[in-house]
């Protein structure tokens, strides 16, 4: 049957064959989407680094919330590094 095809049905052929694999495919990818994460979750990534005000004083962050917050009333906070465990890809 394939020999009696001539070129112009072998190429639809070959482009209807390519559709039907191609659209449930198409489905199959848009319904089942996927969600990359972080080696380092949001929580912990605060685990990580120590905020403190301009004062000194160590301020709260809250994961939670998009993007993280930490609240402050000084525009100066400093930032500093307490575990690299976390940051570090195991």
């Amino acid at each position: 049957m394939i020999d009696k095809l001539t070129k112009k049905q072998l190429i639809q052929l070959i482009i209807l064959l390519g559709l039907a694999i191609a659209i449930p495919l198409s489905v199959f990818l848009v319904q089942n989407t996927q969600i990359f994460k972080g080696k380092a979750y949001q929580d912990e990534i605060f685990e990580a680094f120590e905020f403190k005000d301009s004062s000194g004083n160590i301020l709260s962050c809250d994961a939670t919330t998009n993007p993280p917050t930490c609240t402050t009333q000084s525009p100066d906070i400093t930032v500093t590094i307490k575990s690299l465990d976390v940051l570090i890809p195991k």
